[in-house]
């Protein structure tokens, strides 16, 4: 199956390891249909899918082997879940998502268009 990620799943991330068994397709955007939090004190991001305020957020594209799926989202950080994603192009994929009540309260990073843009300006900005 496809999976798409936007956090720390992605190369070179804290999480990376958790997709050694899959192969990397490409790097891809999701559809102008979600915004993005920071969640775990700013460890990690959580995507929710969104009416209003929403934006294109950058992610990679992964083909994951079906008996890997429940071992990658057992180690994923809480309130993360899989779900479909609508990308840039149209299609749909199965992806990391956040519930959106978990967000309420969290800085939103959504103008950024993704985490490793949020980290580039965290890291300049600390």
């Amino acid at each position: 199956m496809h999976l798409f990620v936007n956090g720390t799943l992605m190369r070179g991330e804290a999480l990376h390891q958790n997709l050694s068994a899959c192969t990397f397709l490409k790097e891809v955007s999701t559809a102008a249909r979600y915004r993005l939090f920071l969640l775990g004190g700013d460890t990690y991001p959580g995507m929710v899918r969104a009416d209003i305020g929403a934006s294109h957020i950058a992610g990679e594209l992964y083909f994951v082997p079906d008996a890997h799926i429940d071992e990658i989202f057992a180690r994923e950080p809480p309130h993360l879940y899989l779900g479909e994603v609508e990308l840039e192009d149209g299609s749909q994929v199965p992806g990391v998502l956040c519930e959106a009540e978990a967000v309420h309260q969290n800085p939103e990073i959504t103008t950024y268009g993704g985490w490793r843009a949020w980290r580039k300006h965290a890291d300049v900005v600390v």
